[in-house]
């Protein structure tokens, strides 16, 4: 980008058009050559092209919603081997609860081809003696058939022992009982690649993005803010935006600030909130820090069941497990917004923009110029970088 003196003022006009489970007694229609399910395991150490075997579990279909504690069920899904040699190895049914230590309760034996997958069934019984409460189910198998890190899939559904909590929530007046909260991702249960991006209850129909760049010194001015035209699809109560405002990257990353928020010229609310992992049983405000936290893999960790809820900022093991930084811009209008309403949302905001790190190492976003001195910057937005310089709703089906 290119500025007219130390000072540039200019105009960027953007144009956004931004399974159900498998029972235990229903056969799954296996997809060749290979199947992605549910699930993503962190690469090898010795890169991404793997030599000798390389075994993983990409799907454990849900166990029957009424499964009970002393019950036994056949449980079917696809392993595949990403690897240049044939493999032998388990499939290892476990129930993980928070706070409990893995608990098998099925295995089976698979051979996979070189870079192939198949289909498995696996019968499982789930414990009499079980306590009460809510358990993740989960197939992994050994990478190297008898040795080797874990790659595991997780269930769409839990395994529920005993009733359910009942949650109670304060009555409301009942011109707001169709009015809720937008979904904070749109994603689904079980993405591991960006499960935070993407905001639901309205589409996209028009962004302005308006500039007050100081390309020597790289901050955006007062003045700086964005315009978004949307159409909600439900009435909404409040919605949500991603923005990476901040970022531990303290030398190429963002630190922006808002300053306010209008929703058709009135005066919005707004906060910022972690994102939650897509399909929560409890719901995006889940009060489970578990619930919110980085990950590469399906479930997240030994000790916690759960998909990640975002996608970490390095492709080090240290950075699985840990929270999800909140960089979910959620916006309360002055009165709800009715179903098909179209809307402008203005948010303004100052500071430096900057780039996004991935899981996998690489960067992308805001990019600074300096030849020559003060020249500008440049954008290199795909996947998720335009959120490093804007708040928008940083998915392609918005």
């Amino acid at each position: 980008m290119q500025s007219s003196g130390r000072l540039s003022l200019f105009v960027l006009f953007l144009a956004l058009a931004l399974a159900a489970p498998l029972t235990a007694s229903a056969r799954p229609t296996f997809r060749a050559p290979y199947a992605p399910g549910p699930s993503f395991f962190a690469p090898d150490s010795e890169g991404l092209i793997v030599t000798g075997p390389r075994l993983v579990v990409t799907q454990l279909d849900s166990a029957p919603a009424a499964a009970r504690a002393g019950d036994a069920y056949l449980l079917h899904g696809i392993v595949a081997n990403s690897g240049t040699k044939p493999v032998s190895g388990p499939v290892t049914v476990h129930l993980l609860r928070v706070g409990s230590p893995p608990l098998a309760i099925g295995r089976t034996l698979v051979r996979v081809g070189a870079g192939r997958s198949l289909g498995y069934a696996v019968r499982i019984a789930i414990p009499r003696a079980l306590r009460k409460g809510s358990y993740a189910l989960v197939a992994c198998s050994p990478r190297h058939g008898a040795t080797g890190a874990l790659g595991c899939a997780t269930a769409e559904r839990h395994v529920q022992v005993g009733p359910a909590p009942i949650v109670r929530v304060p009555a409301v007046a009942a011109s707001a009982a169709d009015c809720t909260s937008g979904a904070h991702t749109l994603s689904q249960f079980g993405d591991h690649v960006y499960p935070e991006t993407g905001n639901g209850g309205y589409t996209s129909v028009h962004t302005d993005v308006v500039m007050n760049y100081d390309s020597a010194t790289n901050l955006f001015l007062p003045g700086t803010h964005v315009d978004l035209t949307d159409t909600a699809t439900q009435c909404l109560t409040d919605f949500s935006l991603d923005f990476e405002r901040s970022s531990a990257n303290v030398t190429q990353g963002p630190n922006m600030t808002v300053s306010s928020v209008t929703v058709n010229g009135q005066p919005a609310t707004f906060t910022f909130v972690q994102p939650t992992y897509p399909g929560d049983p409890n719901g995006q405000n889940d009060p489970d820090p578990l619930a919110h936290q980085t990950g590469q893999v399906t479930p997240v960790s030994a000790t916690n069941p759960n998909p990640p809820a975002c996608s970490p900022a390095t492709s080090a093991a240290s950075g699985n497990g840990l929270p999800c930084p909140a960089n979910k811009l959620v916006i309360t209008p002055s009165a709800p917004i009715p179903n098909g309403s179209t809307f402008v949302v203005t948010v303004n905001y100052t500071g430096r923009p900057g780039v996004h790190n991935d899981g996998d190492g690489t960067t992308e976003g805001w990019f600074v110029s300096n030849s020559p001195a003060g020249d500008g910057g440049f954008v290199t937005t795909e996947p998720v970088g335009t959120e490093d310089w804007m708040p928008l709703n940083d998915h392609p089906s918005a």
